[in-house]
């Protein structure tokens, strides 16, 4: 995209800080996901301060980061949903999937000195995303 990869994250931020009252949080290490009447209700920082939120939390956490924010003590009923969802998931390494759109026209269709690859495409989902020459 024109501006680079950067141009993806300014868009996101865009899409948040457009709202009245939203904001994006950089370098805020989350302790503790703060729950209220069943539901997620904000966070607490490492360095003690309290994020509030009015509709949602949103996170990237994986599910198994997200679960040890949750305190069994004051949520049991999230912690319990939670660890039943776990139970039926089996771990694989780390994997970003982010599904973008661009215009293509016009550009290459394979990789060049020009023009390096910078896209993976895999050949079947069934092997898994980690299995070796999984990608044309």
């Amino acid at each position: 995209p024109r501006g680079g990869s950067r141009a993806f994250v300014d868009a996101l931020v865009r899409g948040v800080t457009k709202h009245d009252g939203c904001r994006v949080e950089l370098n805020a290490h989350v302790a503790e996901l703060l729950v209220e009447d069943g539901r997620a209700a904000g966070v607490r920082t490492r360095d003690g301060r309290t994020l509030r939120a009015r509709r949602a939390v949103v996170s990237n956490a994986d599910a198994w980061s997200t679960r040890r924010l949750v305190d069994a003590a004051t949520a049991p009923d999230l912690a319990a949903q939670l660890d039943a969802r776990l139970a039926r998931v089996e771990r694989c390494d780390s994997f970003l999937h982010l599904h973008l759109g661009i215009d293509g026209a016009g550009l290459p269709v394979a990789p060049s000195a020009e023009f390096p690859a910078q896209w993976a495409s895999l050949d079947g989902w069934a092997a898994g995303v980690d299995a070796p020459r999984n990608l044309e």
